[in-house]
């Protein structure tokens, strides 16, 4: 039985699926990217065509709305969800509609789930061959009593939502030291009556303490959040609208909207690639300088005004800031919150997991900030809340 994990989260969607009870490496399960973003706000973008059914999502929802205008545009946030187009204005958006909305958008992944099944493995009955494990995000958990395998598709799929948790605590406990990224003190699995700091990094920082029961069930406590990845996202901005003055960078990300989109990708595609010092180049976008140049007629003093604040470098003919100092202020912070966390619930075991697991440098400064404590973090761990998530399907899968 093909088992599917299907991740929905306000920054990325994920797909991952096996035919196997252990996919833990490349050989064991296969990912698809329904949508990723490359420099992520703390919403995932959504476009509606006029009857409401979900076309693209994530990074590429943006482009394909400059050119198809009758299309909604809609932002799923943690808080609420906003409507672009004024299509829906001065509709209250209800509880209802933003179900509705996920649903679709559920019902969207899994029709690309079957074409890439389609393709990968040839022909497979989806209602008596695949089990669907579905993950929401804690702000999208009221809705799970709406889910339904009528309301999200014609086919019958047998499906179990898992908490995020749930999916993690099920990896950990069956990995072994050779898939750990790191791994400072010996590891086997969760142990009766220890607690552990479950540390997600990724768009937010995220901390809950967990505790195992003699039975197998486990007892946790969800920690207030912290900033994370969409904080170096805001800040990079409030830099490049400081050099180049907020209004213009505002009318360029409008009237230049394929640009601006194409320069956060750069800016989130040198993020991912941080040194083992931190250092993070910021693109200076000739776009920026011409739009400048056109609506002040004037050239822009970027290299007078910024020196004294940031420092400028030029590589061949493109200028970049060195953000170094955004991403010590966004890990200061994770480090300082996980030190609080730790001295407050008294525990000595972090297991980190999340999009900044996989940078060395985060690495480096939290092993070096907690010489004493066990941390391990797995590989791929972006992926590690899917491939958990995986693995649980199987542990958990209809017996045929």
């Amino acid at each position: 039985m093909l088992v599917v994990c299907m991740r929905f989260g306000t920054s990325n969607c994920k797909l991952l699926f096996s035919f196997r009870s252990e996919p833990l490496n490349a050989s064991g399960c296969k990912t698809i990217e329904i949508a990723r973003k490359h420099f992520s706000s703390d919403e995932m973008s959504i476009l509606l065509d006029k009857n409401g059914r979900v076309v693209a999502l994530g990074y590429e929802v943006e482009m394909k709305y400059e050119t198809e205008k009758e299309h909604r545009l809609i932002k799923l946030s943690k808080n609420a969800m906003k409507i672009a187009l004024g299509v829906l204005s001065g509709n209250p958006l209800t509880y209802q509609k933003t179900a509705d909305v996920v649903l679709s958008c559920l019902q969207y992944m899994l029709e690309i789930l079957e074409e890439q099944i389609k393709e990968r493995v040839g022909f497979i009955s989806f209602e008596k061959d695949v089990f669907l494990v579905l993950i929401l995000p804690s702000h999208l958990q009221h809705i799970a009593r709406e889910i339904s395998s009528k309301k999200i598709g014609p086919k019958r799929y047998r499906f179990l939502i898992v908490s995020e948790i749930d999916a993690i605590v099920c990896l950990m406990d069956r990995l072994d030291e050779t898939m750990m990224r790191l791994k400072t003190k010996p590891w086997i699995n969760f142990s009766v009556g220890c607690r552990y700091l479950l540390l997600f990094c990724g768009g937010i920082t995220n901390a809950t303490i967990l505790t195992m029961n003699p039975d197998g069930t486990h007892q946790t406590i969800v920690c207030k959040e912290t900033r994370g990845g969409f904080y170096i996202y805001h800040r990079v901005l409030n830099v490049i609208r400081g050099i180049f003055g907020k209004e213009v960078i505002e009318e360029f990300e409008k009237e230049e909207k394929i640009h601006y989109l194409q320069w956060m990708q750069e800016v989130g595609s040198r993020k991912k690639r941080l040194s083992t010092e931190g250092y993070f180049q910021i693109p200076i976008a000739s776009n920026f300088l011409e739009f400048h140049k056109r609506k002040m007629r004037r050239e822009p003093s970027i290299y007078e005004q910024s020196n004294s604040i940031y420092k400028v470098e030029l590589i061949g003919d493109r200028s970049f800031i060195n953000g170094k100092f955004i991403i010590d202020e966004c890990y200061q912070e994770i480090l300082e919150y996980t030190e609080n966390v730790l001295g407050e619930y008294e525990t000595n075991n972090i297991v980190l997991y999340g999009g900044h697991g996989n940078c060395e440098y985060f690495r480096l400064l939290i092993s070096t900030r907690f010489p004493n404590v066990r941390i391990v973090v797995p590989y791929n761990s972006d992926l590690a809340i899917a491939k958990g998530g995986t693995l649980y399907g199987h542990l958990h899968k209809p017996q045929v």
